[in-house]
C-alpha cells in the first residue's frame, strides 16, 4: 500500500525539477532557502521553492491514485519499467524434418567438440610424456654426473693416500738406514778404541 501512494510521475517531476536547478540552488532548496539567500517565501524563476514540491512528494490521501507502474509489492517490475505488458511470442513450431535436421546439427556439433577434446587430450598426454622423459633423462644425467664426481673424489683420495703411504714408507726406510749406519759407526768406533790398547 505504501508503494502505491507515490506515483512514478510525482517522482519524475521532483527529480526533473532537481536536475533543472544547479547544485547551489538544490542545496538551498533542501535547506528551505532559495539561491538568492531569501527564505522560501520569495520564488525564483529558475528553481521552485521546496514548499511547491511537497504536494508532488506527498499527495493528498483523498486524491485518486494513478495507475501503479510496477512498484506494487510483489511485482517483478522495477520502478523505471512501463506498466504495459508485451505479449509473449510463441515459439515457432518446427516440422519433424526441421527437428531431425536440428538434432543432426546438434549431434554433429557434439561429435566435433568431443573429437577436438580427445585430440587435445592426446596432445596433452604426448606433451606430458615428453616432459616426463626429459625430466627422467635429466635426473639420470645428474645421477651419473654425481656418481662420476664421487668416483673421481674416491680415486683422488686413494692416490693421495698412496702417496702418503709411499712417503711414510720412504721415511721409515730412511730412518732404518740411518739407524744401521749409526750402529755401524758406533761399532767401528768401539773397535778402534779397543784395538789401541
Amino acid at each position: 500500500m505504501i508503494a502505491s501512494c507515490f506515483s512514478f510521475s510525482s517522482f519524475s517531476l521532483f527529480f526533473s525539477a532537481i536536475f533543472a536547478c544547479n547544485c547551489a540552488a538544490f542545496s538551498a532548496l533542501c535547506s528551505g532557502v532559495n539561491s538568492t539567500g531569501f527564505s522560501s517565501g520569495s520564488t525564483l524563476a529558475v528553481c521552485p521553492p521546496y514548499s511547491a514540491l511537497i504536494p508532488l512528494l506527498y499527495p493528498d490521501i483523498d486524491d485518486p491514485v494513478g495507475e501503479s507502474c510496477g512498484n506494487v509489492l510483489g511485482s517483478s517490475a522495477t520502478p523505471g519499467q512501463t506498466a504495459s505488458v508485451e505479449p509473449e511470442e510463441k515459439p515457432v513450431e518446427l516440422t519433424p524434418e526441421q527437428r531431425a535436421e536440428k538434432a543432426a546439427q546438434l549431434q554433429a556439433k557434439i561429435a566435433e567438440k568431443k573429437r577436438l577434446n580427445e585430440e587435445k587430450e592426446k596432445q596433452d598426454a604426448i606433451m606430458r610424456e615428453k616432459i616426463r622423459r626429459k625430466e627422467g633423462q635429466s635426473l639420470a644425467e645428474m645421477r651419473e654426473k654425481r656418481e662420476l664426481d664421487e668416483a673421481k673424489l674416491i680415486a683422488e683420495e686413494r692416490r693421495r693416500q698412496k702417496l702418503e703411504d709411499q712417503r711414510a714408507r720412504k721415511a721409515v726406510l730412511e730412518k732404518i738406514k740411518q739407524d744401521r749406519e749409526s750402529k755401524l759407526k758406533e761399532k767401528e768406533a768401539e773397535k778402534k778404541e779397543a784395538v789401541p790398547a
